[in-house]
């Protein structure tokens, strides 16, 4: 990593749809790449993309455990940052069904359970649409709210039995 080394080099700089290198390296899985960046004082681990993606709902979304939790570890990392859909890296997690994800978010204290997308829907609503009871087990016993509506005033129960394939979550 020569051009880290660099003083010239800004490691937040953006290509013109908002990536920055830290956000490349989230998405590729590259976590030795991650450690040198965030290494680097003059890091902004919260910066985000034309759509609002921050590395760690990238990292979130990707389902890459080991870039989640060094993102994770930096003291100046906002948990709850959400894109311009609302999508917050729980969400993302849950979206995309990457439990492991999901669970070390859901595992930090600075996570929001019930945060909501633009649509309304939670993390919890996400997680029994895909029938994933790993994860609204672990919702629920954290305390997620079961009784949130969405804006088509459905909760996560209505997403179980309505969206889902099977009824492993609702019974």
């Amino acid at each position: 990593w020569l051009l880290l080394a660099s003083p010239s080099v800004d490691i937040n700089k953006a290509k013109n749809n908002g990536v920055t290198p830290l956000s490349i390296a989230a998405q590729q899985g590259h976590a030795e790449c991650m450690r040198l960046l965030l290494a680097s004082p003059s890091i902004d681990v919260n910066q985000a993309n034309n759509d609002g993606n921050t590395p760690l709902l990238i990292a979130a979304q990707q389902g890459l455990a080991e870039c989640l939790t060094l993102l994770l570890a930096s003291p100046s990392i906002d948990v709850t940052q959400a894109n311009i859909y609302g999508t917050t890296p729980l969400i993302a997690a849950s979206q995309s069904s990457a439990t492991a994800a999901a669970l070390t978010l859901i595992a930090d204290e600075r996570t929001e359970l019930d945060a909501k997308t633009s649509a309304g829907r939670s993390a919890l609503s996400y997680a029994s649409e895909g029938d994933n009871t790993q994860l609204v087990a672990a919702l629920i016993a954290r305390g997620a709210d079961i009784h949130a509506l969405d804006h088509d005033h459905h909760t996560p129960l209505d997403d179980a039995l309505h969206r889902s394939t099977s009824c492993s979550c609702a019974c």
